[in-house]
């Protein structure tokens, strides 16, 4: 369900997922300031691991050193302006 480049469903992402050991894995979440919900998933799911707010595109990178994920997560929290990401 996280790919790059898709779109995340977040009926399927707050359902979770299985990993290649059909191991329910929940995925990190924070709900924003705007409505959204900003999604962080560690590649132990299966997925790569990266970022990405529900009904936006799915982005690779790790979130502890993404400087994107980091302008998201202030935008998720309403700390900079929602048009600062791209």
């Amino acid at each position: 369900m996280f790919k790059v480049g898709q779109v995340i469903d977040p009926a399927k992402a707050n359902a979770g997922c299985l990993d290649s050991s059909n191991v329910l894995n929940s995925i990190g979440s924070f709900d924003c300031t705007d409505g959204r919900r900003l999604w962080q998933v560690n590649p132990r799911t299966g997925a790569p691991d990266g970022w990405g707010f529900g009904g936006d595109v799915y982005r690779a990178g790790h979130a502890a050193t993404d400087p994107a994920y980091a302008t998201a997560y202030s935008v998720c929290l309403a700390t900079q302006i929602p048009s600062a990401v791209g």
